[in-house]
């Protein structure tokens, strides 16, 4: 015995198909919601310093030069502070004041002055380059 089609029993085969389309369209949007965060930067932290050819002509005088060279140069001494040049730069280095200042540690005036510290990782390679004996290479 078959039974007749009617307006009622229409409607509820509709359903099935409507909630197979929202529980499709509620698992699409949250993939898309759940990896905006799924980012190096954000799960780990900042991207790994790369700590690689530190040597004095690779980094440290490059970035000497590009953070301490607008204020203490021969030419542009500040507070009579010159490390321009390897000897220069490691008379602070042998008197522990070029860390000090850099890391802004206590007792010491923050370098580079009135500009963004350096990054933790700049900092890494100047303490690397020092805890190697700070060479002239």
């Amino acid at each position: 015995m078959e039974l007749p089609t009617t307006n009622h029993s229409v409607r509820y085969r509709r359903k099935p198909r409507l909630l197979a389309a929202a529980v499709l369209l509620c698992i699409i949007v949250l993939m898309q919601v759940s990896c905006y965060y799924d980012n190096e930067v954000y799960l780990y932290g900042a991207a790994p310093c790369d700590t690689t050819g530190i040597t004095y002509n690779q980094k440290i005088a490059p970035l000497i030069a590009d953070r301490c060279f607008p204020c203490h140069t021969a030419a542009n001494a500040d507070a009579g502070v010159v490390v321009e040049g390897y000897d220069a730069l490691k008379a602070y280095v042998d008197d522990s004041s070029l860390m000090c200042v850099v890391r802004h540690e206590s007792g010491c005036q923050p370098m580079p002055k009135n500009a963004a510290k350096l990054s933790a990782c700049e900092i890494q390679w100047l303490q690397l380059w020092i805890n190697r004996g700070a060479p002239n290479n």
